[in-house]
C-alpha cells in the first residue's frame, strides 16, 4: 500500500526570510534511517496544459536529505475546477513515473492565494505545490 505524507510550508513566512533573489521555495526532508529507496522529485512544474510524458525528475538515491521544490500553479477559482486540476496533475505525474510508488510526499504551500479583478471578481487561485515519489 502506498504511504502518503503531507507537509505544509508557510509561504509568506518563507518569502519574508528569503534573500533578495528569485523566490524558489522548497522543503528539505530528512531521509529516514534505513531508507534505501530511490526518491523521484518533481524538479519542474508538471505541464498540465498539453500534458506530456516528457518530464524530468531529480533522483535522490543516497542523499541524506531530499529537497522537494514547490512550484506556483494558476488554478481556476471555482472549487470543482480546482479539484479537477489537482486530480489531473496527479494523473499526469502517475503516468510519467515508471515504477511502483511506495511513498508519496506532497508539500503544500499555505495559504492559498485568491486573485481578484479590480472590482472584486475572483479570477484564479495561486497555489504552491511540490512532491516526491519513492519506489
Amino acid at each position: 500500500m502506498t504511504q502518503i505524507r503531507i507537509t505544509r510550508l508557510d509561504i509568506p513566512r518563507t518569502l519574508a526570510s528569503w534573500p533578495d533573489t528569485k523566490f524558489e521555495p522548497a522543503y528539505v526532508a530528512p531521509r529516514e534511517k534505513g531508507d534505501s529507496s530511490s526518491w523521484w522529485v518533481a524538479d519542474a512544474p508538471i505541464p498540465v496544459a498539453g500534458a506530456t510524458t516528457d518530464f524530468d525528475w531529480a533522483i535522490a538515491n543516497t542523499d541524506e536529505y531530499i529537497r522537494i521544490p514547490l512550484f506556483s500553479y494558476g488554478i481556476p477559482p471555482q472549487g470543482d475546477l480546482a479539484l479537477a486540476f489537482m486530480f489531473r496533475l496527479g494523473i499526469i505525474a502517475a503516468n510519467v513515473f515508471n515504477g511502483k510508488v511506495r511513498v508519496v510526499h506532497m508539500v503544500l504551500g499555505t495559504p492559498v492565494e485568491l486573485e481578484y479583478t479590480a472590482d472584486g471578481v475572483p479570477t484564479g487561485i495561486n497555489y504552491w505545490f511540490g512532491f516526491a515519489l519513492a519506489s
